[in-house]
């Protein structure tokens, strides 16, 4: 048996027998001490899931992350996890790191580890990594099946899996493929995907296989995140919906600003420089942009930002080879290579998500304006053409060796793995280029296009979306006003571009033994990883061109090497004291790669290190029952989180002082220009660890009774939250406010503010300092040391299915599921100052899910065939609640995401 590769053959019910994932070497589940749970096909069947994306409300200890700012979608195709709430950073397949969402169309088996386990899997993450391995094809039958599969909101999956053996016992031949289209719950959302897979065996001897295979895919999406609009809406509609023309704070009224801000209304087409003309103030609560939580104003199926104008388009490739040679049955040797391509092109809508009013009597012409009053909203586009290119190198071999009942079989497995990645993203604006309103640079944000799309909230909800800001050609626009020509570019915009280079080399030895007489299971593995990394520098300027002052933002090669070494250890057992009862011991360091983009006011991050501590008791009874209980203690040092996950990024406010005081003559501390001080920061780096116990049972009480049932109870601390962000406050916060630097404005006119002036909106530089201190405090003062922000400390998922096999019954099943999150923490409150923070948590959720089938075989043609009809009702009693993400000290909720209603799936699938 090939030793690097698992096999389903084994799997009964919900309960596998074997996997790769504890020690990289085939192994049985109940010999491995490292936290991993497998997913059989026939659990991926009565859950009707199609992707590890919605495979992972099941799994232990695991959530989705939602991003908390005004985000408009998720950034990837698939979501991102979190296991034992810290980062599980990638997905892969056949132990090949991946970004791509997994499709379950071309696998029957997924694994799930949780931990620090990189010296075990290939490049890891301190919460865990998911796998799932590929069909592959079958030299001893030829077989298929065929699934279709209707769901809610118009969708339709239609899979074919067929494998045919071209040669018995020599070459063989296997096609899968997917075509999944609908739509979502919320209106104008659509997730479309179209899949397929080729899988070759040859069978050159009985020592030797060789495996090819091919897969393509395009995936076609615009799906929002789950909340409806950032609210700058309600603080102008409960003052009166008033109109003037000058900011009124007290009636939710502000200025656009003294800058040109070219607007094209979607519904007329009429372009116009709206710059001195107001709109509705933007709620934020301590602190934070809010969200509309009145749905009366804007209701839950509302997208803003969504539909064809918003595509989110990945057209991959992915290659594989695997070479299996057995010198002899216990010397073993396998090469494998991987290589895929997921070049993905979005059009990002993120700041089209949020409510305004319109409070302006008249049009930028003088001219009454008929949209005096209502809803809108407005947007640039952001373009992001993002590269996903990785080609991989594996060689691997094992040799065991029994040396009798005391010290038993030792397998030592040696692996060797190189790996090349290029990585990136160009980050685009749409400016005006022919007749720009600023020469200071071309993507200054005076030449910004902003599509405006006014919204009749009395009127339909499917009304209720961006315009498409396509409609209108963007080198054909004429400002209304003033006549002049517009042309419009896509220009790299600042801070936002970078395509890195990456190449990662690893070595690991993995030693499995057993001793007495297989009583105890050890295994023991040390892993080098060096990687060098060349990091494509931001914000480099080409040479001035027409009138502008500064050239355009280019993308150059990085060329200076930034190298990371780790040096990771695993050691791990399982003592069976009785046949059926084993104790098990886990410790395992680990190395994660470093954010591709991350990066503090001081500069770019470094690699964040994993460890875990797993103590437990195991139970198994071949194939009756499994049960796994475990205290773990797992952490996360200098990991990196994305601003994305916050309200808002305090240190956008950096850059925005140093040019204001830039613009006002005010040299840096060094004498030099304040731009010179301007940094990248787009997130903060934190400490984690999570305490918990985890508790999985997989059972099969009788030969038609399934049961699956994790629960986990867990504490994750965060520390250390942001401390170069607040570190860099501290030594510049003096000088900011030093003189009549806090008087500064910060619209970039260099002018002085008076010494009153209204706290909202923003204008001074003392202001935004103001602002940074209280994010500060919010964000990362508070949080230090408490539990982390949005984990639900107690989680449990079951589900149980029952097939009758005799009676009147017989060919049917029933089978339900109860999903429950415990409430999660939304904040920390301070009750005196000084005092140690309270936290508090949101309400719990429990989702009830239900499945009914019917399967009967036939034979047509002389063939045998199975047929299976089943429904699936997901959150069958349509629990349709908010889910809080962070709150007020008061209670008022600032963001949440949304609760998908009540799902229909009915599958049918015939297999010959």
């Amino acid at each position: 048996m090939d030793p690097f590769t698992v096999s389903t053959a084994g799997d009964v019910g919900y309960l596998a027998q074997s996997s790769l994932s504890g020690s990289r070497l085939n192994a049985n589940l109940g010999d491995l001490a490292a936290p991993t749970t497998a997913f059989t096909a026939e659990f991926l069947e009565d859950t009707a899931v199609r992707s590890v994306d919605e495979l992972s409300l099941y799994m232990p200890s695991t959530t989705i992350t939602y991003p908390q700012a005004n985000q408009a979608f998720f950034a990837g195709d698939s979501v991102q996890l979190k296991i034992r709430g810290l980062p599980a950073l990638n997905y892969s397949v056949n132990y090949f790191a991946t970004t791509l969402r997994l499709d379950l169309y071309n696998t029957t088996r997924v694994d799930q580890s949780r931990g620090a386990n990189s010296i075990l899997f290939g490049l890891g993450s301190p919460g865990g990594v998911v796998n799932i391995d590929t069909n592959r094809g079958d030299t001893d039958s030829t077989f298929g099946s065929i699934t279709v599969q209707p769901r809610s909101w118009n969708g339709l999956r239609t899979a074919i899996d067929y494998n045919q053996a071209l040669v018995p016992g020599k070459l063989a031949l296997r096609v899968d493929a997917v075509r999944d289209h609908g739509g979502t719950w919320r209106d104008h959302e659509y997730d479309n995907q179209d899949r397929m897979y080729l899988a070759a065996r040859w069978q050159v001897d009985r020592k030797t296989t060789v495996d090819v295979e091919f897969e393509h895919g395009t995936v076609d999406k615009s799906v929002g995140e789950p909340s409806t609009a950032a609210d700058a809406y309600t603080i102008w509609a409960n003052a009166g919906k008033n109109l003037a023309t000058a900011a009124n704070a007290a009636e939710g009224i502000q200025s656009i600003g003294t800058a040109d801000y070219l607007v094209l209304n979607t519904t007329s087409g009429l372009t116009q420089d709206w710059k001195g003309k107001m709109k509705s103030v933007t709620n934020t609560l301590a602190g934070s942009t809010a969200y509309l939580t009145d749905f009366s104003i804007l209701p839950k199926v509302a997208s803003l930002a969504a539909g064809p104008a918003f595509p989110q388009e990945t057209n991959y490739t992915r290659e594989g080879l695997f070479i299996a040679h057995s010198f002899t049955p216990n010397l073993n040797f396998e090469v494998a290579a991987d290589a895929h391509n997921a070049p993905r092109d979005t059009i990002n809508g993120a700041s089209f998500d949020t409510l305004y009013a319109d409070p302006n009597a008249t049009l930028p012409s003088g001219q009454p304006n008929p949209n005096a009053g209502q809803a809108y909203t407005e947007g640039s586009p952001v373009r992001n053409v993002y590269v996903d290119r990785t080609e991989s190198l594996r060689v691997a071999g094992s040799y065991t060796h029994d040396f009798g009942r005391i010290f038993g079989k030792q397998q030592f497995a040696a692996l060797w793995e190189n790996d090349w990645r290029d990585q990136g993203n160009l980050q685009l604006g749409l400016y005006d280029v022919a007749n720009p309103y600023s020469f200071a640079s071309p993507e200054n944000a005076a030449n910004l296009i902003h599509y405006r799309t006014y919204l009749n909230l009395s009127g339909p909800a499917e009304n209720l979306v961006s315009g498409d800001w396509q409609a209108y050609p963007i080198n054909q626009l004429t400002e209304s006003v003033s006549g002049r020509n517009i042309g419009a570019a896509w220009l790299n915009a600042a801070g936002g571009s970078a395509i890195n280079r990456f190449n990662l080399e690893t070595a690991m030895a993995v030693l499995q033994s057993h001793f007495l007489n297989d009583h105890l299971v050890t295994v023991a593995g040390l892993r080098n990883n060096w990687q060098d990394a060349w990091y494509s520098p931001t914000n480099i300027r080409g040479p001035a061109t027409g009138s502008y002052v500064a050239g355009p933002l280019i993308v150059v090669p990085g060329s200076v090497d930034t190298p990371v070494r780790s040096h990771n250890a695993t050691l791990s057992g399982v003592l069976h004291v009785l046949p059926w009862f084993g104790l098990t011991y886990n410790w395992a360091t680990d190395f994660a790669l470093p954010s591709t983009t991350g990066s503090t006011p001081y500069g770019r991050v470094s690699a964040p290190t994993g460890r875990s501590h797993d103590i437990g008791v195991k139970i198994d009874l071949g194939n009756r029952l499994s049960l796994n209980a475990t205290y773990f203690q797992t952490s996360d040092h200098h990991d990196y989180q994305a601003a994305t996950t916050l309200a808002s990024n305090p240190d956008v406010y950096v850059n925005e002082i140093w040019s204001a005081l830039a613009a006002a003559g005010v040299n840096a501390p060094n004498g030099g220009s304040a731009l010179n001080q301007e940094v990248t920061s787009n997130g903060y780096t934190y400490d984690a660890v999570t305490k918990g116990c985890e508790f999985v049972l997989l059972a099969n009480p009788t030969d038609d009774w399934r049961i699956y049932f994790t629960l986990t109870d867990s504490k994750t601390i965060d520390t250390s939250l942001g401390t170069e962000s607040i570190n860099y406050l501290a030594q510049n916060q003096s000088f900011w406010l030093q003189g009549n630097n806090g008087r500064v404005l910060l619209d970039g006119s260099g002018n002085l503010a008076p010494v009153a002036i209204p706290a909202t909106p923003l204008t001074t530089v003392a202001q935004a300092v103001a602002q940074m201190q209280l994010l500060y405090t919010n964000f990362y003062t508070l949080g230090d040391g408490q539990r982390q922000l949005g984990q639900s400390p107690v989680q449990s998922a079951v589900r149980t299915d029952y097939a009758f096999s005799s009676g009147f019954l017989k060919g049917a099943d029933i089978g339900g599921a109860l999903r429950y999150l415990g409430g999660s923490v939304v904040d920390f409150v301070q009750p005196t100052p000084g005092s140690a923070a309270v936290v508090l948590y949101g309400p719990a959720n429990a989702l009830v899910d239900f499945n009914l089938g019917y399967q009967q075989p036939a034979k047509w043609f002389g063939h045998n065939y199975r047929w299976k009809i089943q429904l699936n009702i997901n959150n069958a009693l349509d629990q349709t609640r908010i889910i809080p993400m962070t709150v007020t000290a008061t209670g008022q909720t600032i963001a949440y995401h949304l609760q998908m209603p009540r799902e229909f799936i009915l599958t049918t699938k015939l297999s010959f």
